[in-house]
């Protein structure tokens, strides 16, 4: 089993965390049209930046990494 050290898995779970923001930012940015509220677009966001946090920390946890 990969075993690794605490501040390994923490800086791991902090690159995951950047990326779905990332990835919650562009989808929100993708998903805004002009004359709409912004308001939707940022909960369209909100909720790609959970479900990349949760399906990458959980994949990470399958592989053992986490």
């Amino acid at each position: 089993m990969l075993v690794l050290l605490y501040g390994v898995k923490l800086l791991i779970f902090v690159s995951c965390f950047l990326f779905s923001v990332l990835v919650g930012i562009g989808i929100a940015w993708l998903s805004h049209k002009p004359g709409e509220r912004k308001q939707d677009a940022v909960r369209v966001g909100c909720y790609a930046f959970g479900g990349t946090l949760v399906g990458s920390a959980s994949l990470l946890s399958f592989f053992g990494v986490l």
